[in-house]
């Protein structure tokens, strides 16, 4: 992915502070919240970014689990290539770092004018959505298998 994006950025067709910008965070600070606006996607230069989501218990008590964490060389905020052009989860800065933000519909008309990197882009950016599924099964079934063993469901297996 690093270098299909590296190739896009350094293209002096998609202009720096238009089509894209450099975001430094420091620890803590919020990226974007869940059902923010989706107006823009990120790829991690330096850093370590979580991504967490509400989950609301009985008696409307609310938790904010951390579900995975991210480092550089990693995109995230695809969701702004969605209709809806909401964000499905929240992103907090782990550690201090930058991510280069890159504007959907800017990136979308530069893909228009350069189909070959829009397939090798979408091509490598389906591939990471591909092994975050891969991931999020592995951790389902971690929960699945805890939660049996939690309730002392495995007798009745």
């Amino acid at each position: 992915m690093r270098e299909i994006v590296q190739e896009i950025l350094n293209d002096p067709t998609f202009i720096e502070g238009i089509g894209w910008k450099k975001r430094y965070f420091q620890a803590n600070e919020i990226i974007f919240h869940s059902s923010d606006p989706s107006k823009s996607l990120f790829f991690i230069e330096e850093g370590v970014l979580r991504v967490t989501v509400q989950v609301e218990l009985e008696n409307s008590k609310n938790l904010h689990p951390g579900i995975c964490d991210m480092e550089a060389g990693e995109i995230f905020g695809e969701a702004c290539f969605m209709e809806s052009g909401v964000r499905n989860a929240s992103v907090t800065a782990i550690t201090d770092g930058y991510a280069v933000e890159i504007d959907a519909d800017k990136l979308n008309a530069y893909f228009d004018a350069n189909p070959v990197k829009g397939y090798l882009f979408f091509k490598k950016l389906l591939l990471a959505i591909f092994e975050r599924l891969k991931q999020d099964n592995r951790r389902i079934e971690s929960l699945l298998a805890w939660g049996i063993k939690a309730n002392d469901l495995i007798k009745y297996l």
